[in-house]
């Protein structure tokens, strides 16, 4: 198995190279014959992109993007630059535990398409534990999907999944139902969550409520245009 691992970072400078480390520890599982970790600098103000080039090594690239741009674009540009047919993506902040790819890379090789991140037990301020359940219940009634938690960010999946799937901003909380529409195997695996410990979270009150409703209404209309997509892209991949 050939993985691209793709990390957004913007602040991060505190976690950067301890996820980095973490990252080189899992990535040395047996079933894994190539890998590269590609961190993309969203235009951090503090050390971030200096720490990550302080780094020697060939399979680490880090990606510096000229204006800070969200954590769409960002995995927009991972993976654009992905080599490889298996992709990673998890958060820079050390809340979610590489510790858990191995057993997500197990399930991904049972033949799904796409496995998704279930933080089952949340270690996050009260605040956003509520407005995160306030998005999960009105995007489940709007959307009709039955994800515990379609946000996560670490997941695993085909690199082809990604084809015909317009990545507009905000677009990456919905990776798992717009990759779902398109007639592949997706299914969700629970994982663990930490506090975060160091820098500061990206997301507010209004990320998490206000903002990915907006994003998730349009979502409903891509979902409606890709239903009325004949074939899909997985049924022509098996054609």
């Amino acid at each position: 198995m050939d993985i691209s691992v793709i990390i957004p970072a913007y602040n991060e400078e505190s976690n950067v190279l301890p996820l980095y480390s973490k990252l080189k520890k899992v990535l040395t599982d047996k079933s894994i014959n190539k890998y590269e970790i590609i961190f993309i600098d969203d235009c951090s103000t503090d050390s971030t992109r200096a720490r990550l080039l302080s780094l020697k090594d060939k399979r680490l690239r880090v990606i510096s993007l000229r204006k800070r741009s969200g954590q769409t674009a960002a995995q927009r540009n991972g993976f654009k630059t992905a080599k490889y047919g298996t992709i990673i993506t998890l958060d820079c902040d050390l809340q979610n535990d590489p510790a858990d790819i191995p057993s997500m890379l197990e399930k991904f090789r049972e033949g799904y398409d796409c496995v998704c991140g279930w933080r089952y037990s949340r270690r996050d301020p009260l605040s956003r534990i509520v407005s995160s359940r306030i998005a999960n219940s009105v995007r489940r009634f709007v959307l009709k999907d039955n994800f515990h938690d379609i946000s996560c960010s670490l997941r695993v999946f085909k690199k082809e999944c990604l084809d015909g799937i317009e990545l507009f901003d905000g677009a990456h909380r919905f990776l798992p139902f717009l990759i779902r529409l398109k007639g592949y195997n997706v299914i969700e695996h629970k994982v663990r969550h930490h506090p975060r410990l160091f820098g500061k979270t990206k997301y507010g009150i209004m990320n998490r409520v206000f903002k990915a409703t907006a994003d998730m209404f349009r979502v409903k209309k891509l979902a409606s245009e890709l239903r009325n997509e004949r074939p899909s892209v997985a049924e022509k991949s098996r054609l």
